[in-house]
């Protein structure tokens, strides 16, 4: 499942995190998983977002994401195979 806030894509798994991200036209240096411990992309343009939410992202809050991190929805740390 991928999920925003409007900010950041995030992802149940890094590998369907990393395949939606190409497949919507978001470039890996958008990627901030491995400095963070939160992989995820930022979404800096508004073209980023909107085509995250028209691929079907589903709209969540920043509140909701980070929830999802620490009850395990999201993994806060995945192996770096990428």
């Amino acid at each position: 499942m991928i999920y925003t806030d409007k900010i950041h894509l995030v992802a149940t798994s890094l590998k369907e995190l990393h395949s939606f991200a190409e497949k919507i036209g978001i470039n890996r240096c958008y990627y901030e998983g491995y400095k963070k411990g939160h992989p995820h992309y930022d979404l800096i343009r508004k073209w980023m977002y909107e085509a995250a939410v028209k691929k079907g992202a589903v709209l969540v809050s920043s509140k909701e994401i980070i929830l999802f991190f620490k009850k395990g929805t999201i993994q806060s740390s995945y192996k770096q195979n990428f």
